[in-house]
């Protein structure tokens, strides 16, 4: 046996092990009611792709939200409305990207386009890139979505329920660098028509303030936002609703989504 084929059997054995084990691993800890993983299947294209939810964190003894935005976006289906979309995204930003759920989504719907994943919680990066880390045309910024290009800092304040998915920057500096959606466009030579997602734990009212959103909304031809009115940056509606409609878009809702797209004249 050459020593080509030996190395491959033997990283082949060591995945097979590591799957057994992470298995086992779950397994007990469901019996103990502290399962710390699920991994849900899921067909892309013909292929089965593993996407995997955080359930227990057992530093905190908090139960998280992952399994809450899977069923968001794979059984409710609310990233759906999408369909219905006249021209297909060549490329799509995913402002507030979490673990990846929305990602892994459009990638299915939109295999052709590019997908930039914007998400500045360390915690939820490293499973962002566990779940789409190797799908093709994915790229993952550690980052944030912001008015201004600027360096913020995670919250030490829990926003809602403090779990997982509702972590929040803090217009304080520190290591998180931010961005706005027209230096993405730029920066990776974003082509029409793209599709801008936005779930930012109401950084949403900082991206739309005092008419900031002018600087990219004619560079993209439809968004969808999931607004946060009860956040510390304050109610974002009024922003969002006078700027979409200067820039002659219309919105549908698909549970807690807005999905706007530009009315055709």
């Amino acid at each position: 046996m050459s020593a080509a084929i030996t190395g491959w059997k033997f990283r082949f054995d060591l995945i097979r092990f590591q799957g057994f084990a992470f298995t086992l691993v779950q397994v007990m800890r469901k019996l103990i009611g502290k399962q710390s993983f699920r991994r849900y299947a899921i067909d892309f294209d013909g292929t089965k792709k593993w996407l995997y939810a955080r359930i227990y964190n057992t530093e905190t003894g908090v139960y998280e939200s992952d399994t809450g935005i899977y069923e968001q976006v794979f059984v409710r289906k609310e990233y759906s409305c999408v369909s219905s979309l006249v021209s297909k995204p060549n490329a799509i930003i995913d402002a507030g990207a979490n673990v990846g759920y929305a990602s892994a989504f459009f990638g299915h719907s939109f295999p052709d386009a590019t997908i930039v994943a914007i998400e500045p919680d360390r915690r939820n990066l490293a499973m962002l890139v566990r779940n789409i880390g190797s799908l093709k045309g994915v790229v993952v910024v550690f980052g944030a979505i912001w008015g201004e290009n600027c360096m913020l800092s995670m919250s030490k304040e829990p926003y809602r329920d403090g779990t997982a998915c509702a972590q929040v920057v803090s217009q304080m500096e520190g290591d998180v660098q931010a961005f706005t959606i027209e230096h993405i466009i730029q920066t990776y030579n974003l082509q029409k028509p793209i599709l801008v997602k936005i779930d930012i734990e109401g950084a949403e009212s900082n991206v739309f303030l005092e008419y900031r959103a002018d600087s990219w909304l004619d560079k993209v031809d439809s968004v969808i936002i999931e607004i946060h009115e009860d956040s510390v940056f304050g109610n974002p509606v009024p922003d969002i609703e006078l700027a979409m409609e200067q820039h002659g878009f219309s919105f549908v809702t698909s549970g807690e989504l807005r999905m706007y797209t530009r009315v055709k004249k």
